[in-house]
């Protein structure tokens, strides 16, 4: 596989940069951890980060990106300017 890892002494598995950047996955973002019957780990995001103003609370995930409501609603309200 491509993207192969090895589990570290203390159990951790590093995510490659390039799936990170694609999946705009950030330092410090929480992820659920869990396994199928078949014995596959499945990573889940549980919380993440507002992409433009960093926030997290009121999160709504777009195209794999979480943006704020407050975010939201300025860039309505810019476009709406410049309509």
């Amino acid at each position: 596989m491509l993207n192969q890892k090895k589990i570290s002494r203390a159990g951790g598995v590093t995510i490659p940069a390039h799936l990170r950047r694609e999946l705009g996955l950030e330092a410090g973002e929480v992820m659920d951890i869990g396994y199928t019957d078949k014995g596959d780990i499945v990573l889940h995001r549980a919380r993440g980060f507002c992409l433009f103003c960093k926030s997290d609370h009121d999160l709504i995930m777009y195209e794999g990106r979480f943006v704020c409501s407050t975010c939201i609603n300025r860039m309505k309200k810019e476009a709406e300017q410049h309509v």
